[in-house]
């Protein structure tokens, strides 16, 4: 994976994980009892089920942030890009798979788990320099090397 590739796959694991724990983080309420009133046939009539729609539809965008912000879905492997609640991006993208790499000789274990809850960037650096982590050499069965040089991609 080139230094590009890696940067692009931490920034949209980053973005993907900061939408994750957007939404995921958010607390469950239990439903509110339906107040739509019933008719004489005792169903709801359309224009009293047309305005509960409105007034569901506005207390769900109230609770949309307001700027810019991602949502990953971890099952489709699959990032959405809102701004100002309309959806500009829809892209495919990397999360974690769950597994477990281990590292016999130093005796470190990783799991690779797209983390859930809401997370806010603090900061974005510019072109960063990416260093090939320890766990990437052990999942292709290449011996971690010593010299920085041999890391960077």
């Amino acid at each position: 994976m080139s230094g590009r590739r890696g940067m692009a796959a931490g920034v949209a694991a980053l973005l993907a994980a900061a939408a994750l724990a957007w939404w995921m983080g958010r607390p469950e309420r239990p439903p509110a009892p339906d107040p739509t009133p019933l008719d004489a046939s005792g169903e709801r009539s359309l224009g009293t089920l047309r305005a509960r729609a409105r007034a569901l539809e506005s207390r769900t965008a109230a609770l949309r942030p307001g700027r810019t912000y991602v949502v990953i879905d971890t099952g489709r492997n699959l990032l959405t890009l809102f701004q100002n609640g309309k959806e500009i991006l829809k892209a495919t993208c990397s999360t974690g798979s769950g597994r477990a790499l281990a590292d016999p000789v130093r005796r470190r274990k990783w799991v690779f788990d797209t983390p859930r809850g809401e997370f806010v960037i603090l900061k974005k650096y510019p072109n960063p320099v990416w260093i090939k982590p320890d766990w990437a050499f052990l999942e292709v069965g290449e011996p971690i090397p010593g010299r920085l040089a041999e890391r960077l991609a």
